[in-house]
């Protein structure tokens, strides 16, 4: 479990380094589309083999100074290339690989130092390691390689700045330079590997390891047919190279040798030069990128504050489903509740209507009227009694019904009248019945709008 946990770790990990942390030399090699070679005054496509003959002679003016000359070869380069580029590369991006005759190589042996800053310590040590050259150079070594016999090899940056320029005023883009030689190192990843590249008028022997330059021995041509210098060239590499004799070398001296030793070659980025303009263009990506990473941490960050709001809306989503779901599914159960609520609540205003025992009450009212009383009218409505009658002390009975706690408010609602001819008074008496609410129930059970 704890292997799996790593092994996930360190994926996410080198994905997260590559969108975020930009390597110049390997975005501007990813970039390229176009991969040509200069080679013997010939200029070809990697890809297509196709080649073009360059109308200037390429002779190694790299640390010339002749800038006329220079300028010459450039657009001879950019207007050869134009030929042998296919037309559906709309913005060719180009990666360019030069004869050994335009590089200056250097042995170095520094102490233990950061990987990163080997080439800025070269490059600030180049008045003392080629003392003899006043121009300004680009410096190229392996920041990998940990072998005594280290190599640094050097570009003339105003040869960088015109092939540049010439390239980009033919809609082109020159994202890097390599020696030639290096179109064998990619595929080999074994020790002691020699190859002798052989142009017009030289001889360069170069051995790689692990894709690191280990040897870059450069010979004039000419110099090879006197005899003390043949000596010497073949004792030299007796030292070097003592596994491999130089009679059973294959010299690499034409377009088909070169195109022989390919196969989808990347070129080892720790030997590219790149123009200081092709820098610009990836240091503009860099701050792109930089804004992208920007705008992603914002929205990251946006996302875990609206995290549990969005986490508290689906909630609520799920919760108000599930509600409607059950209240589509208790439709008929809750009509059928409601129509017995209803019910109730109209049987309960039957139910609760103040009822009177009038058997009872007229029982009361009897025994209370004297014997030489007697009743001719009785109403009730609304808890409101109305009695009329004959007696001959009509105040003695209101005072009688008055003293009863099932009646209030015991009065006369007519004049006492005597009649002609009787010994008795007609009285009228109205009263309330004391436990009757009638005016409270009609509230409750049937309330008026205001």
């Amino acid at each position: 479990m704890k292997a799996i946990l790593n092994s996930f770790y360190n994926k996410i990990s080198s994905r997260l380094v590559n969108y975020f942390i930009i390597d110049e030399s390997e975005a501007l090699l990813k970039k390229s589309n176009v991969s040509l070679l200069v080679f013997n005054n010939s200029i070809i496509n990697l890809a297509t083999g196709a080649s073009c003959h360059l109308s200037e002679e390429f002779d190694g003016t790299a640390q010339s100074g002749n800038t006329a000359q220079s300028g010459n070869i450039a657009q001879s380069i950019a207007l050869a290339a134009q030929k042998i580029i296919p037309k559906n590369i709309k913005t060719p991006a180009i990666t360019l690989f030069l004869p050994a005759n335009e590089f200056i190589a250097t042995s170095y042996q520094l102490p233990k130092i950061d990987r990163q800053r080997i080439v800025p310590v070269l490059h600030y040590q180049q008045s003392e390691l080629l003392p003899a050259c006043t121009d300004s150079l680009l410096v190229v070594a392996s920041t990998h390689s940990n072998h005594h016999e280290n190599k640094a090899l050097w570009f003339s940056k105003k040869r960088s700045e015109q092939l540049f320029a010439t390239f980009k005023d033919h809609r082109s883009i020159l994202l890097a330079i390599f020696p030639a030689s290096f179109l064998f190192s990619v595929n080999n990843k074994s020790d002691d590997i020699v190859y002798c590249e052989q142009g017009k008028d030289y001889l360069l022997v170069t051995q790689f390891a692990q894709q690191n330059l280990r040897h870059w021995d450069f010979y004039i041509q000419s110099d090879l047919t006197i005899t003390e210098f043949d000596q010497q060239f073949k004792e030299q590499w007796q030292a070097h190279y003592p596994h491999c004799p130089f009679a059973n070398k294959n010299i690499i001296a034409n377009k088909d040798t070169f195109l022989a030793h390919i196969d989808k070659f990347q070129p080892n980025k720790d030997y590219a030069f790149y123009p200081p303009q092709a820098k610009h263009l990836i240091q503009k990506e860099h701050q792109r990128r930089k804004m992208r990473r920007f705008v992603f941490m914002a929205c990251f960050i946006c996302l875990l504050i609206a995290l549990p709001f969005v986490k508290n809306s689906l909630d609520y989503r799920q919760v108000n489903q599930n509600y409607l779901t059950r209240l589509q599914q208790t439709e008929g159960v809750r009509s059928e509740r409601e129509n017995v609520l209803n019910y109730e609540q109209k049987w309960l205003a039957f139910e609760q209507y103040p009822q009177h025992d009038l058997y009872q009450m007229m029982l009361k009212i009897n025994r209370l009227i004297p014997k030489d009383s007697w009743l001719s009218s009785f109403e009730l409505a609304n808890g409101v009694v109305e009695i009329e009658g004959y007696s001959p002390s009509p105040s003695k009975l209101l005072e009688l019904l008055a003293q009863q706690k099932e009646f209030d408010n015991a009065a006369f609602n007519q004049n006492i009248r005597s009649e002609r001819g009787k010994n008795k008074e007609h009285f009228g008496i109205i009263f309330h019945l004391a436990d009757h609410d009638e005016k409270t129930y009609y509230e409750e059970f049937f309330p008026r709008d205001e």
